[in-house]
């Protein structure tokens, strides 16, 4: 009788013994076998999906760039006059109307002191003085259409002037750069058309913190999302915008662009997504793998939160075909990675945790039935006395 209460009791602790292991461990969802399903776990929904080739194939089909509204790429760009700017006018075979004045530059950062350039300052008016011309409003006018103002102007004195305007000096426009590029602060708007590259490369490149698929371009109080790995590794010059007026670049940096990988790897920890398309695949071998004697490849899930709903992708690696799709599955910032033990490596962890307890009574008892053969040794020698 014994003996089978004995071996009930065992089985019993292979049966239940796993339910009380330590770690992680996933025996509560329940896993579809094709189409994505909908559960409820502490009371929030999430859907579980599969890991095939269609799921992938309809996550990197998804284009998140450029935004719906794009910012107004199709207008021609043509530079406005404003005020502070410095006007150059030459008046052909009229030496004496050539511009002279030097004016005081301002001082932009990583701009040498006392830089000056000469012409006719365009006052906060939007005002310039011409000799026999007299004053003439000239902001909001492109070059083309200030010429032709000071034309009318001098035809009056002068028979058929030919002039030339250009800007020597432009002040009246910025656009900004800031966040992860080497040299941020502001960047004067020209004549010539300056993209989102352009920008960055003027003000030095990007740091290596840079997250280059976040950037963020605000125009007229409205946020645009920058992918710059499409503009630099794919050659998308779709979200190549030309500065305008106003215009802030931020740059964030790639704090949060975190994966948390657990469970049965080589080397748990938290990594930063590069600047690359990186994959599940990726984020597996960069913790050197998983850990041969206790993963249960065929239960590899990834957590992901999308519009406030859990996503759990399950991916069953039990063979190494299916290990294809790892490196096809793309992760995304906040994603954490679990890699699930064995049956037998959660029972080996639970009898780990109960051994001691069992040693120490099997010791306990030995000492207690050891004092009792003593005492019924000694007992025994009085008795015989």
């Amino acid at each position: 009788l014994k003996c089978r209460q004995l071996v009930q009791i065992i089985f019993l602790f292979f049966v239940t013994g796993c339910a009380y292991a330590p770690g992680l461990y996933m025996d509560n969802v329940e896993l579809p076998d094709n189409e994505p399903t909908r559960q409820e776990l502490f009371g929030v929904k999430y859907k579980v999906v599969p890991v095939t080739m269609d799921v992938i194939n309809k996550m990197n089909s998804v284009i998140e760039y450029p935004p719906k509204d794009p910012p107004d790429v199709n207008r021609p760009y043509e530079y406005i006059i404003g005020e502070y700017d410095v006007l150059h006018i030459t008046v052909w075979d009229h030496p004496e109307l050539e511009s002279s004045v030097a004016h005081e530059k301002p001082v932009a950062p990583g701009e040498p002191e006392g830089a000056k350039a000469t012409g006719h300052f365009v006052d906060r008016d939007g005002n310039i003085f011409f000799p026999y011309a007299g004053v003439i409003n000239v902001a909001g006018l492109t070059v083309g259409q200030a010429r032709e103002g000071i034309i009318q102007k001098l035809s009056k004195l002068i028979p058929d002037p030919q002039l030339d305007v250009r800007v020597s000096a432009y002040r009246s426009k910025q656009a900004y750069v800031v966040g992860e590029v080497r040299k941020p602060g502001r960047l004067p708007i020209a004549d010539v058309p300056r993209t989102i590259a352009d920008a960055i490369a003027g003000k030095g490149g990007l740091t290596d913190s840079a997250d280059l698929r976040n950037a963020v371009l605000n125009r007229n109080g409205k946020n645009y999302k920058i992918d710059l790995l499409k503009i630099y590794d794919e050659g998308d010059m779709t979200q190549n915008y030309v500065l305008r007026e106003g215009d802030i670049l931020r740059i964030p940096d790639n704090r949060m662009n975190r994966v948390y990988l657990m469970g049965e790897v080589a080397r748990q920890r938290t990594m930063v997504i590069p600047n690359r398309k990186f994959s599940l695949a990726d984020t597996i071998g960069v913790s050197q793998g998983f850990n041969l004697s206790t993963a249960d490849t065929s239960r590899i899930f990834v957590f992901r939160r999308r519009a406030n709903i859990p996503f759990i992708y399950h991916l069953n690696a039990k063979s190494a075909e299916t290990l294809i799709l790892a490196t096809e599955f793309p992760m995304k910032p906040m994603d954490v990675v679990y890699v699930a033990p064995t049956k037998l490596a959660r029972w080996n962890r639970f009898f780990r945790q109960i051994l001691p307890s069992i040693q120490s009574l099997w010791y306990s008892t030995r000492i207690v039935r050891e004092v009792q053969d003593i005492e019924n040794d000694l007992n025994g020698d009085v008795s015989e006395d």
